[in-house]
């Protein structure tokens, strides 16, 4: 079995920031749950596939209780225009997800960065860029109790000054997704900074038998250190695959992702 598929280069596309196409939601015998965090999207092998199903789940509709109600943009037309002239800002790390990496994340990333970098030849221009934002783990776990997420493990109800301080991690974060892109129509990065584990690795994980101590002591974040923030900052993402790291092709076993 090959070591790895790598993860893939997440696209922030700004012109559809703030579109929500479907709320996830729970109905019991008491309440209509939901989750802000949670997103939906289609899953597809081809990229006109995934935009005529997300132009179908796109829009207001009556069961709807958080979709915003004017028509959503049409998501197909302008597919075979390419990306020439287009500014794209990558990322290794946004500032912050070195404290969520493994031991393989750095090859991972150089991986990931050397594919997305190659975009340059389709017209792009690309640039790197520096900024920091701030851990959101805390912040997320606050606000997800907020929205009747619940509390994780033995977490207490949060207090007050921590939903507040949770609020404004989550408005310093926004701020500085939309000052890159004021000046980018894309954000560049590695969707995860880990190889796709095994399943027997995976669950070793969840109950903390990782490769490392994990900071807030649940694998959570550092499957997601690239792409939790926008699930909590409610902004749309793409992922798209990079490849492969140290693939062997004598490996008779198809690679997991």
């Amino acid at each position: 079995m090959t070591e790895s598929l790598t993860w893939m280069p997440a696209w922030q596309i700004r012109d559809l920031i703030g579109k929500q196409e479907i709320s996830p939601v729970e109905v019991t015998d008491h309440f209509l749950g939901r989750n802000p965090t949670v997103t939906i999207g289609p899953l597809a092998r081809d990229l006109r596939d995934a935009a005529i199903t997300l132009q179908a789940m796109a829009g207001p509709a009556g069961r709807d209780f958080d979709c915003m109600q004017n028509d959503p943009p049409d998501c197909v037309t302008g597919l075979d225009a390419g990306i020439g002239g287009m500014r794209f800002a990558w990322t290794d790390d946004y500032g912050l997800t070195e404290m969520y990496a493994f031991e393989q994340s750095p090859r991972v990333i150089q991986a990931i960065r050397g594919v997305a970098m190659s975009l340059a030849d389709l017209g792009a221009e690309i640039d790197s860029v520096d900024e920091t934002w701030e851990d959101f783990w805390d912040g997320y776990v606050a606000t997800n109790y907020l929205f009747g997420g619940g509390p994780t493990g033995t977490m207490e109800p949060p207090k007050r000054e921590q939903w507040i301080s949770a609020m404004d991690v989550r408005q310093r974060n926004w701020t500085k997704f939309r000052s890159v892109l004021r000046d980018h129509d894309v954000i560049l990065s590695a969707t995860a900074q880990i190889v796709a584990p095994t399943i027997e690795d995976w669950a070793d994980y969840w109950v903390g038998k990782g490769p490392m101590p994990f900071p807030h002591g649940t694998f959570a974040p550092h499957y997601t250190s690239h792409t939790h923030m926008f699930n909590w900052l409610g902004f749309p993402a793409v992922s798209v695959p990079a490849g492969f790291l140290d693939a062997n092709p004598r490996d008779e076993q198809p690679p997991v992702s």
